[in-house]
């Protein structure tokens, strides 16, 4: 299948509406952006009209994850055509498109639009962002991230501003510029010393160039003929590419411009401080291992003390609770004692009168038997 280019136009016909104007609208392709700020600073994104956006911390639900996360969603009508697997068939495609096409077969349908919603989520830590020395272009996105606080001076490469700059960085000032296009891998990276600071310059793989070391520079005097030369490029093969701009296989050697002896000699004295350093910080933990350890047998001696004065405390108050138990049993049954006693007295006592009672009621049912014998003994002695 052959490709063609589009022609590139920039639309005049942009206007702003308001969410009255549009209506209830059911798209049958859309595109959402949302930002969460979970590192312990403010991000700013900025978009290719170069419109900075300020995002503070995530204060409201933090995470443990220390990032920056773009979730990317897009919701899409069942009968509209996402033709990702003829991009994935080509050679050299980025991990984006995988992700997205495993997003896109997994997306469930919604039944009530019939709409499915793919969303992928960007992650940027802290780490990736500093390292950029705090902002970096993310091409996916076409999004500049920045955090270096108040003073914002970060830009999108393609907004306008951007591309003075770029322009302006090209044309004007002094340039140096070492390319290695090393199609075959024979030469590798490289390291230059420029006012005693060493930098990786790094080896490229580009079929279209000859293979070597391309040097563009600026502003290179001529003391030949005392002329300041403009814009300069020079090629230079494998052999003669480390000597004629002074280039080195390790970063060592071009800190001390190819000396060796003192390389090797700065590395093993850094491997001493280093040792030095490692003992020094080793002896520190020990002390402060030790140190640990007395805090922690302190306490336990404190807590083993507690424990004892807490176990004679309570053992000392059971065997009091154990003689007022003793005291108050001994009570309640000497009570019990008294009142049994006394029930068994008044228990005689009414036995007693009852005794008597009868022997009364006995005594008074004879007495008219006794007085009639009288009666009758005394008629018959008249």
């Amino acid at each position: 299948m052959r490709y063609r280019l589009p022609v590139t136009r920039r639309l005049k016909t942009i206007r702003a509406v308001t969410p009255e104007e549009i209506g209830v609208t059911r798209y049958a392709y859309e595109v959402k952006r949302s930002f969460v700020n979970n590192l312990p600073y403010s991000v700013t994104v900025i978009d290719r009209n170069n419109i900075a956006n300020r995002i503070p911390p995530n204060r409201v639900k933090p995470t443990l994850d220390k990032t920056f996360d773009i979730d990317v969603s897009i919701t899409f009508s069942m009968n509209v055509e996402i033709d990702i697997q003829s991009v994935l068939s080509q050679e050299g495609i980025n991990d984006e498109l995988s992700v997205f096409k495993k997003a896109i077969a997994t997306a469930q349908v919604n039944s009530f639009d019939n709409t499915k919603t793919v969303m992928v989520r960007y992650s940027i830590d802290d780490r990736t962002l500093r390292g950029s020395d705090n902002s970096l272009y993310l091409e996916q996105l076409d999004l500049t991230i920045a955090c270096n606080g108040e003073e914002l001076n970060a830009t999108h490469p393609y907004s306008p501003d951007g591309q003075f700059l770029l322009r302006s960085r090209i044309n004007m000032g002094w340039g140096f510029q070492i390319l290695i296009n090393d199609p075959n891998q024979e030469y590798g990276n490289r390291y230059i010393n420029i006012n005693n600071r060493v930098y990786l310059v790094p080896a490229v793989i580009d079929m279209s160039v000859r293979p070597g070391v391309w040097l563009y520079h600026n502003g290179c005097i001529d003391f030949s003929e005392d002329i300041v030369n403009s814009d300069k490029s020079e090629w230079f093969d494998f052999a003669e590419a480390d000597t004629a701009i002074g280039l080195y296989t390790t970063a060592a050697l071009a800190r001390d411009h190819g000396d060796s002896q003192s390389a090797f000699k700065k590395d093993l004295e850094n491997k001493v401080l280093i040792s030095k350093s490692e003992q020094l910080n080793l002896t520190h933990q020990l002390k402060q291992k030790e140190h640990e350890n007395e805090m922690l047998s302190a306490e336990q001696k404190r807590l083993q003390l507690e424990y004892q004065q807490r176990l004679a405390e309570f053992e000392k108050a059971q065997k009091e609770r154990d003689y007022e138990l003793s005291r108050v049993k001994h009570e309640l049954e000497m009570q019990k004692y008294d009142r049994e006693h006394r029930n068994r007295n008044m228990q005689d006592y009414y036995e007693e009168r009852s005794y008597k009672r009868k022997d009364t009621n006995e005594f008074l049912k004879w007495v008219p038997t006794i007085i009639g014998a009288g009666l009758a003994i005394v008629g018959i002695m008249k």
